[in-house]
């Protein structure tokens, strides 16, 4: 079904700017950083939630992404109310919500919602985020890396697939095996062979274009036909040119990041995305409210993450519960206010099994200490409490990237346990049917309505 998008009422402010439309107060360096909060960021009724998305591979424009999923929350708040006539109120701020001064002022979108809990009306501000990296990855990895790791670890997969039926990951206090899912050794196959297929024309090109500049060559790729010969070669070149452009911006990013796992020149640009996104996170974390510095800023905390995103967000979650306890002597209380993690179109169970260090002999304790540093995967009860935390993961079968994550989890776990005394509690994979375009199917998430309930249900 279409829905008409809603007529937003935008408001861009400045760092010193009241949403209310009243004058406003200049920025003044040194300005005591409470007075400074308490003009940037308006008063709420009863509650705030921020929601931090991070964007996937590819040529991201900084604030798209924030965009799309403001645009999305915005209108399915008005289409639930079946007000389509009166415009939300989005305002678009750029502020500075902690009192650290190396930090700089982000930019946010603001919307205010109402929720009825136990009979009585609340009223809601939700901030967006973004977590912003691409730029990070430009021009860092050639055609020839991303092609190579890729046959690598479609054959490394392969043979970890013919040698056993589960593969051990440590999890939850010890090694766990995790069966190997049954689709995937003919996908990788598959895989393999669509890859050598789809580089067949970089050597016909490659063969093609030497006889090019040979003098004596003339276009007779198709004999006694020149006009025909030359479409055939612009056509080529334009094949070439796509496969180079996807493999290089898109494959490449997700090779830049998951392939650090190893001694490589990619951990630099790795920790540099993660600074740039964890920099947004803890200071999320870290805001205060303005009337009362023992209060956070915000009540709850929710993540999302798209495409290799989800990776970066389950990275920078963990990052944040660490700190928390190892830094902040818990005082920022992570684990109590992140109440959602939302993934969709997430690599994260390939990369769990493609990607990531497979044990064997003497990496045991290399793999028991990787694991520390994910605390997602160490405690249900600690870290993901049953009664205040969901992560919830939408995929499509469409989409080769997606999959229903089953590597976080020990193993059988697919539903919640009914006994209240269990404390796990599963991913919650969710299939979207509206993602049904093969290949397209992992960008039309965003137009699906089963993220914009995802989305919806995560601010209550």
């Amino acid at each position: 079904m279409f829905w008409r998008k809603p007529e937003f009422e935008i408001k861009a402010l400045s760092p010193g700017g009241k949403p209310d439309g009243a004058s406003a107060v200049p920025a003044m360096e040194g300005r005591p950083f409470a007075e400074s909060r308490a003009v940037e960021t308006p008063k709420i009724a009863d509650e705030r939630v921020a929601f931090i998305v991070i964007h996937g591979m590819g040529q991201q424009v900084e604030y798209e992404t924030l965009g799309q999923l403001g645009d999305l929350m915005a209108d399915e708040e008005q289409k639930k109310l079946g007000e389509y006539a009166a415009p939300i109120n989005v305002h678009v701020v750029r502020a500075k919500i902690t009192n650290d001064p190396s930090d700089s002022p982000l930019s946010r979108a603001e919307l205010t919602v109402k929720r009825v809990r136990e009979g009585v009306e609340k009223q809601i501000d939700v901030h967006v985020y973004e977590g912003y990296w691409a730029p990070l990855t430009e021009g860092k990895i050639s055609f020839l890396e991303t092609v190579s790791f890729l046959f690598a670890a479609a054959w490394n997969g392969i043979k970890s697939s013919v040698r056993r039926s589960a593969f051990k990951r440590w999890m939850f206090g010890g090694f766990q095996d995790l069966p190997i899912k049954k689709k995937t050794l003919p996908l990788l196959i598959a895989l393999t062979i669509v890859l050598i297929i789809a580089f067949l024309p970089f050597g016909l090109a490659y063969l093609f274009w030497d006889k090019l500049a040979n003098k004596s060559f003339h276009l007779n790729v198709i004999g006694g036909h020149p006009y025909w010969s030359g479409v055939l070669l612009v056509l080529l070149a334009i094949y070439c040119w796509l496969i180079y452009y996807v493999m290089v911006e898109y494959v490449g990013d997700v090779v830049i990041y998951v392939s650090s796992y190893k001694v490589s020149r990619f951990e630099e640009v790795r920790g540099q995305i993660q600074d740039a996104v964890f920099k947004v996170v803890r200071q999320v974390y870290s805001a205060r409210d303005e009337d009362d510095d023992l209060l956070p800023l915000y009540n709850r905390v929710v993540i999302v993450g798209h495409s290799l995103g989800t990776v970066i967000a389950y990275d920078m979650l963990n990052a944040a519960i660490s700190w928390d306890l190892a830094e902040q002597n818990n005082k920022m209380d992570v684990v109590g206010r992140t109440s959602a993690l939302i993934t969709f179109g997430s690599p994260l169970d390939k990369t769990a099994f493609l990607f990531r260090t497979q044990v064997s002999g003497p990496k045991f304790l290399r793999e028991a200490l990787a694991a520390q540093r994910q605390p997602l995967i160490l405690d249900y009860k600690d870290f993901r409490p049953k009664d205040t935390f969901e992560w919830t993961n939408i995929y499509s079968r469409m989409d080769i990237v997606s999959g229903c994550l089953l590597y976080y989890d020990t193993p059988g776990d697919s539903e919640p346990s009914k006994d209240p005394k269990d404390p796990r509690k599963p991913v919650n994979n969710l299939i979207d049917w509206g993602a049904w375009f093969p290949l397209y199917a992992h960008v039309q998430y965003w137009g699906d309505q089963r993220l914009r309930d995802e989305l919806y249900r995560a601010i209550r």
